[in-house]
């Protein structure tokens, strides 16, 4: 059989601009996919605030905006968004079966008992899994803000050796009185 070269060409094209065309739009439709809605959004906001919440002495999470920092992490990590995706399914359920409504709706004593309620779910749920790693974030998060800092007595990073003003004391960090 011979097929003439400018048939194969074309071919070829089609083939090479069906397949970019197909991975854009795939990649396209993963991504928005795989973006937290607005409802889990508002339900992380919600337990980032219980995990570490403000008190007279310093700022909440909420407060130094952890929870977009957990927004943000999870848009760059699918393994994070899948165990955020599951948890918070798995919330649901249980939100559902506990109180007959969805976390969303719960007010803030009932969604504390349903978070100390998977803080204890049993090694390797799903619950537990989602937990732990959404508390573990957080609270890294959360400390490595500089106005956690104050809070804790701590006034600051060292100025490392090989900087140009090592000798010099770092400045202090001190909370604005407003």
């Amino acid at each position: 059989m011979n097929v003439p070269r400018r048939t194969v060409i074309k071919l070829w094209l089609g083939a090479t601009a069906t397949g970019v065309v197909a991975g854009v739009w795939w990649k396209f439709f993963r991504s928005g996919r795989m973006r937290l809605r607005d409802s889990e959004r508002d339900v992380l906001s919600r337990i980032v605030d219980l995990l570490v919440p403000a008190d007279e002495g310093s700022p909440g999470a909420v407060d130094l905006g952890v929870d977009n920092a957990v927004f943000a992490a999870a848009g760059q990590s699918r393994s994070l968004r899948g165990r955020i995706r599951h948890g918070l399914s798995r919330l649901n359920e249980l939100s559902q079966s506990k109180f007959g409504r969805s976390p969303e709706d719960l007010d803030h004593s009932q969604l504390t008992r349903l978070i100390e309620q998977i803080a204890e779910a049993p090694r390797g749920s799903v619950e537990l899994s989602f937990f732990r790693r959404l508390h573990k974030l957080t609270v890294s998060l959360y400390y490595s803000h500089p106005e956690t800092w104050m809070s804790l007595g701590y006034p600051g990073p060292p100025q490392p050796l090989g900087f140009m003003d090592h000798a010099d004391p770092p400045p202090l960090i001190t909370r604005d009185a407003t």
